[in-house]
């Protein structure tokens, strides 16, 4: 087992050491990044082979074929140990690198190359491969055999040499798979008991029980085996039958790995689309319903790479409607982003998952909710904290979240911790389709929502107005004054826009300020439970027209902030640092004659800070950060 190491700085997970801050990353081989096709688990998965993984493809030496190299074994990822093994040099296929989307394969030259493996119980195979059909053979071209070597096969037939193409039948004879032509024929390009020309294809096939034997992959019985060299991409084994909505998934995932997408039915069918052939088209999950008793509900632990959804099918939920909710990564490295810096998003210390995931939903109840699941032992063998603050981030166009708009995804309940696992409800209309990945930190992770809060006395009432972006519907407004800075009462409550919105702007007037100073905020309640402050401004009962030119510097700051003002020769001006909250985190300091003041703030915490400057009764506020 391979064990990395990986350090990092201000991690919000980290151990203090002395003076220092360390955080510890493991990646554990074996451990992590647990997958299964589709994230269907692997309670009926008894073989997987795949092109995909060349560490899996062995020399005789037990080395890893490089391209044109023999192959002597196939190694198993089901955890079944049932791998594919020929010790006979002249009976090995050969690894071929760069067949299909950038992916090898095993290819097949000749009739007399084949694998055997161990004894198993298997009904059902998908499988992604092409029939070349350039030389030699019959019209049979053998991939799976249970028992090994045995005319119990899955088959192409009327393919034959040089026909380059597939034809395959619903089965000539009882010892076929697909000898019951109702729900165990062949399924072929996501298309029942299909006769065409395409050379490569996806293959679900089942057998009319379940067969307890070992196996071959290319049966050489009656010289019917892969020939002409037919590369194979992907073999899995099943031991049941699997229901409509299981195969769908495995299909769209075959076809999203192997750049097979353009296979599938153009009309009626669910098909995942990476955004290119080969871009994020890694360890496709999902979840589906196509019938009233066609459900897939859970996501076994284990099989999702890290994230994975989950429904009902009752009336609050998404698979209450046919419907489907795929998504893939572009596998990147399953590792954490400390201290990220995320345009849009606010707080400090936040952490980013490097892997993003392109979610696609179709259909399904679009007023129903499901459950998304972060696993962070799937992901990286680590364990999440309870006491961290989790959130969804989502770009509709860029996966790395580096350029286009970054929001936080408007949740039912806040990501909830059990075990590995953090999990949020969401309502699906708020799942759009686009980039997603986990967001946490030590303290709240919020959107950028206020772009404009302005305050003004006239005609002895203060004049609130406020702008926000990305509102969602149902938002709740409440205005608030105080008289220290401190301590808000609410003297207005109404709500923002009924629908999501990318921008709205507010105004409230308070027709009796209070004698003196008042200070006001806006709270921003969200729908998600999510509670947002806007600055603070100050207003006196005279003017607030006469407003001071303040410069703040070092921003973001360490140890000193700088106040600098117009301001020499007065009296009347003060400064205070608020925090995100809105609450006073030093006293009033008042600004001498020089107009400069210095602020330590080496012993508060990493965030946003706001410097609230008065100055003949009129308040200007500056955004500070502190790190």
């Amino acid at each position: 087992m391979k064990t990395t190491f990986t350090f990092f700085t201000n991690c919000n997970q980290c151990k203090i050491v002395g003076t220092s801050i360390a955080c510890l990353l493991i990646t554990l081989n074996g451990m992590a990044q647990k997958y299964y096709p589709a994230g269907l688990g692997n309670a009926n998965l008894k073989l997987w082979l795949t092109a995909a993984d060349p560490t899996t493809i062995l020399t005789t030496a037990g080395t890893q074929a490089a391209s044109g190299n023999n192959v002597a074994k196939w190694k198993d990822k089901s955890g079944m140990g049932a791998d594919a093994v020929q010790a006979t040099a002249a009976s090995q296929p050969v690894y071929t690198a760069g067949v299909r989307n950038g992916l090898g394969a095993l290819v097949f030259q000749n009739t007399s190359q084949y694998f055997t493996g161990v004894s198993g119980t298997y009904q059902t195979i998908v499988s992604a491969r092409a029939i070349t059909g350039t030389t030699g053979g019959t019209n049979y071209h053998y991939l799976f055999s249970a028992p090994a070597n045995s005319d119990f096969s899955v088959r192409n037939s009327g393919g034959g040499p040089g026909a380059n193409a597939v034809s395959y039948t619903d089965g000539p004879n009882v010892n076929d798979w697909c000898y019951n032509t109702s729900s165990n024929t062949q399924w072929v390009n996501g298309t029942q008991g299909l006769t065409g020309s395409n050379t490569n294809h996806i293959l679900v096939d089942a057998a009319v029980s379940p067969v307890t034997a070992t196996y071959s992959v290319s049966s050489t019985f009656m010289s019917r085996g892969l020939f002409g060299n037919d590369p194979v991409y992907e073999l899995l084994a099943y031991n049941t039958t699997l229901s409509a909505t299981q195969r769908r998934l495995l299909e769209n995932y075959e076809a999203a790995e192997w750049g097979m997408t353009t296979y599938l039915p153009s009309s009626g069918y669910t098909i995942f689309t990476p955004p290119t052939a080969s871009t994020y088209n890694k360890n496709l999950v999902g979840i589906g319903y196509t019938s009233s008793t066609d459900n897939f509900l859970t996501n076994p632990a284990g099989s999702t790479d890290g994230m994975g959804f989950s429904s009902t099918s009752t009336a609050t939920g998404f698979l209450n409607t046919a419907g489907f909710l795929m998504a893939a990564h572009n596998g990147q490295v399953n590792s954490v982003i400390a201290n990220a810096s995320i345009t849009g998003i606010t707080g400090s210390n936040i952490s980013k998952w490097n892997r993003s995931w392109n979610l696609q939903k179709t259909a399904g109840n679009s007023s129903g909710q499901v459950t998304i699941n972060f696993n962070f032992n799937d992901y990286n063998g680590t364990t999440p904290l309870a006491t961290s603050s989790y959130a969804i981030l989502y770009n509709a166009t860029d996966g790395s979240f580096l350029t286009g708009t970054n929001k936080l995804v408007n949740i039912v309940s806040a990501g909830t911790v059990s075990g590995n696992n953090v999990s949020f409800l969401v309502n699906v209309a708020n799942l759009a389709n686009g980039y997603y990945t986990l967001v946490y930190s030590a303290t709240s992770i919020l959107p950028v929502n206020f772009t404009a809060f302005t305050a003004s006395l006239e005609n002895g009432k203060t004049q609130l107005k406020w702008s926000v972006a990305e509102e969602a519907g149902n938002d709740v407004f409440l205005v608030q004054r105080s008289t220290d800075g401190i301590n808000f009462s609410s003297i207005g409550t109404f709500s923002g826009s009924p629908v999501n919105i990318s921008t709205a702007s507010y105004s409230f007037n308070d027709e009796k300020p209070l004698t003196g100073q008042n200070y006001y905020r806006i709270q921003l309640t969200e729908v998600t439970g999510r509670t947002i402050y806007s600055a603070v401004k100050l207003i006196n009962g005279t003017s607030n027209n006469n407003q001071a030119t303040v410069a703040v510097y070092p921003n973001p700051a360490i140890n000193i902030i700088q106040v600098n003002t117009n301001n020499a020769n007065t009296t009347k001006g003060v400064v205070q640092l608020l925090n995100a909250a809105g609450q006073a985190v030093t006293v009033n300091i008042s600004i001498p004659s020089s107009g400069m003041v210095q602020i330590p703030v080496a012993h508060l915490e990493a965030g946003i800070y706001y410097l609230q400057t008065t100055i003949n009764w009129a308040t200007t506020v500056s955004k500070v950060i502190k790190n």
